[in-house]
């Protein structure tokens, strides 16, 4: 990835600075300059590396305007562009719903799972509004029910605190196309298919 990084921009190098113009003195003082296509390349990979989608875009873009041949910012814009196909994609099932559904403030303190999991239900729902509702069915053993579990978060997505809660409880979730499963780890084993018969 250096290699490729460092080849890159050296044939950006060879690009006039997108700021070349005339050589006239300014009327007026002068604005700050354009970034030159090496530096807008190295800001977009450098986004795009740690996962800033939108600024990646946005310098690789800028970068294509001036070179539409550069083929590396070409590769890199094809990967966004496919990134954003995909959240698209998932931001219509009920998983990329949990995911867009923010707590601001999650505070509870040896709290029962089954209050937890009820309050992620209507927490949920509340926060949906007209969107797709997260509806959870619960199939928990007494123990489960019963375990105590302590979380203090914010700004957290639905998903991220359904995910922390069960692995706190160990227990185990699943997403179909219209509910949420939540299972303790006995009745997961029993669902699964074929476990009767692995059992004979």
């Amino acid at each position: 990835m250096k290699a490729f990084f460092v080849l890159a921009a050296a044939g950006l190098a060879l690009m006039p600075p997108l700021n070349a113009q005339k050589s006239t003195p300014p009327a007026a003082p002068a604005a700050a300059p354009v970034k030159g296509a090496v530096e807008l390349y190295q800001e977009g990979v450098a986004a795009f590396q740690r996962g800033d989608m939108v600024t990646a875009k946005d310098r690789l873009q800028r970068v294509q305007a001036a070179n539409p041949q550069h083929q590396p910012t070409r590769i890199y814009l094809n990967q966004i562009l496919q990134a954003e196909m995909a959240a698209r994609r998932q931001s219509g099932t009920l998983e990329g719903r949990m995911k867009q559904l923010i707590v601001d403030k999650v505070d509870f303190s040896g709290a029962k799972v089954e209050e937890v999991l009820e309050f992620i239900q209507m927490k949920g729902q509340q926060l949906a509004g007209n969107g797709v509702k997260p509806n959870l069915i619960f199939n928990l053993n007494t123990m489960d029910k019963q375990q105590e579990v302590t979380v203090h978060l914010s700004k957290i997505s639905m998903y991220d605190l359904l995910r922390s809660v069960s692995e706190i409880a160990s227990l185990e979730v699943r997403y179909d196309t219209h509910t949420i499963n939540v299972l303790s780890k006995s009745v997961a084993a029993v669902a699964e298919p074929g476990a009767a018969e692995a059992k004979k």
